[in-house]
């Protein structure tokens, strides 16, 4: 080996650890520190995933339609590994999720970079080397790209899977590099798209189109060439496919079951938008139509990449005929998918700025190659640079490069919340659409546990699942009923936006000034409100003064502690009472509570039977270690004789009517005595 090709080995080689490495610095610190909304449902997910796999249960791997197979096996494989046995998790937020969330987001942040150095690679054989390392530099440091491959999801692995194999098909389609390697590349980065997520689809349209651009102008053995080996690869995929679904069928997986399954998730995807309503360009209600993709490519741009995406279209225009270089040819098909993905996801009624992603990975890509182009010409026109243009290119492009680095940089860890200075910012992006994905919240958790008792409070909010990662009080999800009894509401404005989850629950605290706003960047994220209308604490961690005692276990899921009644009460009166409850297990049904006014002979003379803490607080809320305070008021009935009466006190379902019994059998228990004068 001459010693100009070591020098070139050692380079690329060198080149490569420094990409990987400018893609670990800004995603490994404080990994973890927020959570997306969509975070521990993936979590949970891939643990169902990896113990159904570890146990044989094929039919178990199928967790979700999307069908996110390798990021399952990738997350719940990491954190078995590192974690160790998952099934004694049982996902208590504070102990176990955040652990786990930071675990398992070490393997997206792998992946992403292992993709940056793939990205390089490919770069390599369908631009030159400069253009390459610039491009790998470009997507590495790509805040969007950054941000979501921090987090446990999807769209980071989907990106990176699916501009792998838009740059192999590329790398197999450059006349100089034509070899079937890179098209079985291709093909293997876009069956790991699928699997990961349904919208890598549209590769298939877009490899085909590709595959013809391809064949245009060229000799008809080179057409043959290309048809051949396109068909050929295609067919394998869909034998593979095929094999993959009759083994998995073999296997015990309901094959049926999943096939209308991922149907129905794709109809569902463009025919049905997101739960609540839409906000677009400043307006409530108004649905986001083919342009939002636009506005989301230009806002999640960098300066860098929009003005180098301009200037590969100005190139691109001005040389025109010389679209079958290598380096024009790579350009046009990395174009045609960004064009071509984006206006496909325009298609469905499910619209997210993260869908945008592989897009913007692609169009990074592009522009690296427009800032190369410019550069180098102009590098070139220097008389001491004319001899090293190639390199005095990169060089200039990568310190541009790192010059608008800083902008988002700052934002730490809410990178996600990065927008393109250019175009306004975060807020003209705020203006666009609804931001936010779970940023702020944790901001919100810090202040909630700042304050006095903070592990006794109980919250309510939408993002329930993801707040109870960071706060020490007890979180549930904002209904309608529950925020009467919560301590503190936190609203997540994006949603509110939205009118999620109920408009007339937002519209009770719009006219309150927050307790505390979650800021980033200049835009609101998140709000904690006090509750205005709590009278005294109902739901606490805290054993209740109770003025009569009781014991009573019904199926162990619920203690009943005793009451406060009065002594006396005239008839057509009405009784308040208050009941105290303990809960020892976690219920999926929201029982009723039973209340019977009965006298010494055992007659019914009235009832009061409700919900919980007046229907606001339904059982299915209940958490191990509460205590509840159920206040309610019993009206005697007029024509009640003057004696002795007692209340018949009990806990039945809903529907079928059965009823909680204690260890002796006994499906109620007695409040009283107390006299009716």
């Amino acid at each position: 080996m001459s010693t100009m090709v070591r020098r070139a080995f050692v380079n690329r080689w060198a080149i490569a650890g420094a990409l990987i490495l400018v893609a670990l610095l800004p995603r490994l610190p404080d990994l973890g520190a927020f959570a997306g909304a969509d975070e521990p449902f993936w979590v949970e997910q891939s643990i169902s995933f990896v113990n159904a796999l570890l146990r044989g249960d094929w039919a178990g791997l199928f967790q979700s339609p999307h069908p996110g197979i390798p990021p399952m096996a990738g997350y719940g494989l990491t954190m078995r590994l590192l974690v160790g046995e998952l099934d004694r998790f049982h996902l208590n937020y504070q102990a176990d999720m955040l652990r786990l969330l930071t675990t398992a987001a070490m393997f997206d942040v792998l992946v992403a970079a292992l993709a940056v150095v793939g990205v390089y690679a490919l770069a390599c054989q369908v631009f030159d080397h400069e253009t390459a390392a610039l491009a790998g530099l470009v997507v590495a440091l790509d805040p969007y790209f950054v941000g979501l491959s921090r987090t446990v999801g999807i769209d980071a692995l989907l990106a990176s899977f699916m501009t792998l194999a838009v740059l192999s098909l590329a790398a197999y389609l450059t006349p100089a590099r034509r070899q079937w390697p890179y098209l079985a590349l291709a093909v293997l980065c876009g069956v790991l798209a699928f699997l990961t997520k349904l919208p890598a689809l549209v590769l298939v349209p877009y490899g085909l189109v590709s595959l013809g651009l391809a064949a245009i102008g060229r000799p008809r053995p080179a057409r043959r060439d290309v048809v051949r080996w396109g068909v050929f690869m295609l067919i394998a995929a869909l034998l593979g496919g095929l094999a993959l679904a009759a083994t998995w069928g073999l296997m015990g997986a309901r094959l049926g079951y999943i096939v209308r399954a991922i149907s129905d998730t794709i109809v569902a995807g463009l025919d049905v938008p997101h739960e609540g309503g839409s906000y677009f360009l400043g307006e409530p209600d108004r649905p986001l139509d083919g342009t939002f993709y636009v506005w989301l490519l230009l806002l999640k741009t960098t300066p860098f990449s929009l003005v180098g995406a301009g200037l590969s279209l100005i190139v691109g225009l001005l040389s025109w005929r010389r679209w079958r270089e290598p380096g024009h040819r790579a350009w046009l098909l990395l174009s045609l998918f960004v064009v071509t993905y984006a206006a496909t996801m325009t298609l469905g009624a499910k619209k997210q700025d993260r869908y945008i992603l592989p897009a913007l990975l692609v169009l990074d890509l592009v522009a690296a190659w427009g800032w190369w182009v410019v550069l180098r010409w102009a590098a070139g026109r220097l008389p001491r640079r004319r001899d090293h243009a190639d390199q005095w290119a990169l060089v200039i492009g990568g310190t541009l490069l790192l010059l608008v680095t800083p902008f988002w940089l700052r934002l730490h860890p809410y990178y996600l919340a990065a927008y393109n200075p250019l175009l306004g910012g975060a807020k003209t992006a705020a203006w666009v659409y609804a931001v936010g994905w779970g940023e702020g919240l944790d901001q919100a958790a810090a202040y909630l546990n700042r304050q006095p008792e903070a592990a006794d409070l109980l919250i309510a909010s939408h993002n329930a699942w993801v707040l109870g990662i960071y706060a020490r009080g007890q979180v549930v999800q904002l209904t309608a009923q529950n925020h009467y009894v919560a301590d503190y509401i936190v609203f997540y404005y994006a949603d509110a936006l939205r009118n999620v989850p109920e408009p007339w629950v937002i519209e009770r605290f719009r006219s309150q000034t927050p307790a505390f706003i979650a800021w980033i960047d200049g835009v609101p994220y998140a709000g904690v409100y006090r509750n205005p209308d709590l009278p005294r604490k109902l739901v606490s961690r805290h054993r209740p003064a109770v003025e009569h005692p009781l014991d009573v276990l019904l199926d162990r899921r619920v203690r009943g502690l005793g009451y406060d009644l009065p002594e006396t009460a005239p008839a057509g009166a009405t009784l308040p009472v208050t009941l105290y409850w303990e809960c020892l297990e976690p219920m999926s049904v929201d029982y009723q509570v039973m209340v019977h006014l009965v006298d010494e002979a055992g007659r019914v003379w009235a009832q009061a039977d409700h919900g919980p803490l007046g229907g606001h607080f339904a059982t299915s809320f209940w958490q191990p270690g509460l205590f509840l305070r159920d206040e309610f008021e019993l009206r005697i009935p007029a024509d009640a004789p003057a004696g002795t009466y007692r209340l018949r006190v009990g806990l039945y379902h809903p529907v079928t009517n059965q009823r909680l019994r204690t260890p002796t059998g006994v499906d109620h228990f007695i409040v009283g005595p107390f006299t009716v004068r």
